[in-house]
């Protein structure tokens, strides 16, 4: 008669988890190496068709190493940042159903800071950075805040549920996270300038509480500026620096953000960003993405959801509302926008990626060869303003020549 396999019990059915775990919900260790489970590293295990993520991962460690806390890129996902779409996967990287050591440095495990120099990280599924934690980095968010998606401070996390419904009565310690300003800092050393701009705008954007359910930035622009200068010497300072120079609040999308970063770059004034428009009569257009009032030109950046048909029409109307005042509306799209990316002249310049991006004179900072870009010039969105500038300038002209 054949015998019948165990279940797994509910709480395991979708995780990583201890040994502890399992043998606290009656599972035996002969049942651990049966069939039904496969072992991961020694004493972590998951079910055999539960393909592990490294967010199974990063609750194993925060509850197997108290003093760790979740940091850089992992804790940026879990905040939300607007990163580039190279992190983006790195809670899809699974590792295969075989048993596995130290792995190898990767995106597909979870990222954590310990602060004691003198152990050895106490687990192997995890990439481990050593610093000396202070209280004010760390923010510990509870269960109950984690299994409804929110942060510590009331915000939404970016990642919302990752974990399994089910694994709810695993979860009887708190996350230990960085915060968003050390968060922030650490990022220095792998974004480039122009995308840690981009997290710094997302930062201390002012939300839209009938749409975000919040009514204050993330962090202010001071509370930034007093985690750098709390740490003069952190990696990534230059970038740092820069970003901190050049971080707005008005910005909406990181896409916005980069218009604004090049067009001031290619040496064209600073527009302002997201704001009304009042028109003759009364009239008053929402806002725009980014506005140049004393020439009377309105960029805006045609991302995904403006292809929505509401919101297409929508802007299709505020348009023409514009262009009939005598603006200038600018759209601007994806390939209109040179790829930010990185060169290797450290110490000298920090350039631009891919067949060709511009070079950015004032950021020293190290990183992988690639081919330069055109000239600023060059850039069509910059040739597509300057135009939009060079109407404008003909049309006062013309309204300023006296009649015959």
């Amino acid at each position: 008669m054949a015998r019948t396999r165990a279940p797994i019990p509910a709480a395991l059915a979708h995780t990583v988890f201890t040994s502890q775990e399992a043998y606290a919900r009656a599972v035996t260790r002969d049942q651990l190496r049966g069939p039904n489970y496969q072992q991961l590293y020694r004493g972590i295990y998951a079910p055999t068709a539960h393909s592990p993520t490294s967010w199974d991962y990063a609750r194993i460690v925060t509850h197997a190493c108290p003093k760790a806390a979740l940091s850089q890129i992992s804790a940026a996902l879990f905040w939300g940042f607007p990163l580039p779409t190279r992190f983006l996967a790195w809670d899809c990287l699974q590792f295969p159903n075989s048993r596995l050591h130290t792995p190898e440095k990767s995106s597909g495990v979870p990222d954590f800071v310990y602060p004691d120099y003198h152990r050895s990280p106490p687990q192997p599924c995890a990439e481990w950075r050593q610093h000396l934690l202070v209280s004010d980095d760390v923010i510990d968010v509870e269960p109950e805040q984690i299994l409804a998606g929110v942060g510590a401070d009331g915000g939404s996390a970016g990642v919302g549920m990752p974990w399994h419904p089910s694994t709810a009565p695993l979860w009887t310690e708190p996350l230990r996270i960085m915060s968003r300003e050390r968060t922030f800092l650490d990022l220095a050393t792998v974004l480039n300038p122009f995308e840690l701009v981009a997290v710094g705008d997302y930062l201390v954007r002012q939300p839209r509480p009938n749409y975000e359910g919040r009514s204050r930035p993330y962090c202010t622009l001071a509370s930034l500026k007093s985690a750098r200068e709390s740490y003069p010497k952190i990696d990534g300072a230059t970038n740092t620096r820069w970003a901190l120079d050049n971080i707005r609040v008005g910005s909406d999308s990181p896409q916005e953000t980069l218009c604004r970063l090049l067009l001031v770059e290619a040496g064209l004034p600073e527009p302002q960003l997201n704001i009304p428009i009042p028109l003759p009569g009364g009239i008053v257009v929402p806002d725009r993405d980014l506005v140049y009032p004393a020439q009377k030109v309105v960029v805006e950046y045609q991302g995904s959801s403006h292809e929505e048909p509401q919101r297409a029409a929508r802007d299709h109307y505020h348009a023409e509302i514009l262009r009939e005042e005598g603006w200038e509306v600018v759209p601007i799209f994806k390939d209109d926008l040179p790829y930010v990316g990185w060169c290797d002249e450290f110490p000298t310049k920090y350039r631009i990626d891919a067949p060709g991006m511009p070079r950015i004179n004032r950021v020293n900072f190290k990183s992988s060869p690639y081919t330069l870009a055109p000239e600023p010039h060059e850039w069509p969105l910059v040739i597509k303003v300057r135009e939009a500038f060079r109407r404008q300038a003909m049309r006062e002209v013309a309204g300023a020549k006296p009649e015959e």
